[in-house]
């Protein structure tokens, strides 16, 4: 049968309306999965923090402002590892030690409990935090979770991990504050296992739900300080050190998130690239004559603000205010002519004041002192 033009017509127009069925398939269907590669490609996208300490801004030392720890023969600390404060005092981690001073005067109080086998008491006190009124204790060489009250009286302890899970063990807990689930680093099994992923995820009432992809341990060292809960984004954050690179850490993965770039004062590669951090921190030490800068640690929160410390090879510190909203990075150095006391690397939020751990090198084997920096005086 002859096609007439009308045929032809309605033809052509039955073709288009089917093309433009199957295109609108095709977007109905491929355009959330690229808005989902889209929306993936830009949560992995890496954000730099540019840290000039060209342009860092010196604080003078204000010796009104240092806290002195009392040194005796039963408060000695090595170091200041962690730091807590209620009810007016300071509880200081420090090397298996948990101690207690006077906020005002630094007097010291008491310990915390101490190391032993029996209750409360631990053999490898790695962590340390208080909510409320009850101090937590974990004991990673004991698998074993100390609750105190902030009168030093004990409330409860447990074995939290299951030894079934098949690792090696657990060295520090990191806990989500919003849903209550625990992001544990495990500890570096050397080669015995054939993975050695350095997080896994557990459930609020600690049952183990999987081990995170992304990163997996190359190295058993490490400093106390390496993953902080953001409660303001509500994340995970991880950090190793000298490898000037922090990781956000999700229920499923972990992926760099932030890339200091330090300039031309960054270390060189074959610091970074040492698996071992013992290896690490020798070689930057080592390189004083170069001064680069490194060791960013203690990473916390503050409003907009993602505060760290940071250090030179030529002993040096930095504190650095970045702004997650602007991008801009403030830098600020401690500086006194006269001054005996020097800054440490360690520093930690508490209220609306940054606490610093200070040395005074007159006396060097005395307690670390806690100079009170108010935040209001750094931020722009």
């Amino acid at each position: 049968m002859r096609q007439t033009a009308e045929d032809n017509y309605f033809l052509g127009i039955m073709k288009i309306s089917l093309a433009s069925a199957i295109e609108g398939i095709f977007i109905a269907v491929l355009l959330p999965v690229v808005q989902s590669c889209n929306n993936d490609a830009e949560r992995h996208r890496i954000k730099t923090i540019k840290v000039d300490v060209t342009q860092s801004e010196p604080i003078e030392i204000d010796t009104l402002r240092i806290i002195h720890l009392e040194s005796n023969d039963s408060s000695l600390l090595y170091n200041i590892e962690g730091l807590e404060s209620r009810h007016n005092r300071f509880y200081v981690l420090s090397t298996d030690m948990l101690k207690v001073f006077d906020c005002n005067s630094g007097n010291y109080i008491e310990d915390i409990s101490g190391k032993g086998q029996g209750p409360g008491e631990f053999s490898g006190l790695s962590q340390m935090w208080i909510d409320g009124d009850t101090v937590y204790l974990y004991d990673s060489r004991g698998n074993k979770l100390i609750l105190r009250s902030i009168e030093n009286e004990l409330l409860d302890e447990y074995h939290p991990f299951d030894n079934s899970d098949a690792i090696a063990g657990v060295s520090t807990i990191v806990t989500n504050q919003r849903n209550g689930n625990h992001y544990v680093i495990n500890k570096f099994t050397d080669g015995t296992t054939s993975t050695n992923p350095v997080f896994s995820l557990y459930s609020s009432d600690w049952k183990y739900i999987r081990d995170i992809n992304g990163r997996e341990f190359q190295s058993g060292e490490f400093m106390k300080d390496r993953a902080l809960y953001d409660s303001i984004d509500d994340i995970v954050l991880y950090w190793e050190a000298l490898k000037d690179t922090v990781f956000e850490v999700t229920e499923t993965e972990i992926y760099p998130l932030y890339s200091l770039d330090f300039g031309d004062d960054a270390v060189s590669s074959d610091i970074s690239s040492q698996k071992s951090m013992f290896a690490r921190i020798t070689k930057f030490y080592a390189d004083k004559e170069n001064g680069g800068v490194s060791l960013a640690r203690c990473y916390q929160r503050y409003g907009d603000y993602l505060i760290f410390s940071a250090s030179s090879s030529n002993d040096r510190r930095f504190i650095c205010l970045y702004n997650v909203k602007t991008g801009k990075t403030q830098v600020y150095e401690f500086k006194s002519k006269h001054s005996v006391y020097k800054p440490s690397t360690f520093i930690k939020v508490i209220g609306d004041n940054l606490m610093i751990a200070f040395v005074d090198t007159s006396n060097i084997e005395s307690n670390p002192c806690i100079y009170v920096q108010p935040l209001v005086e750094l931020i722009e």
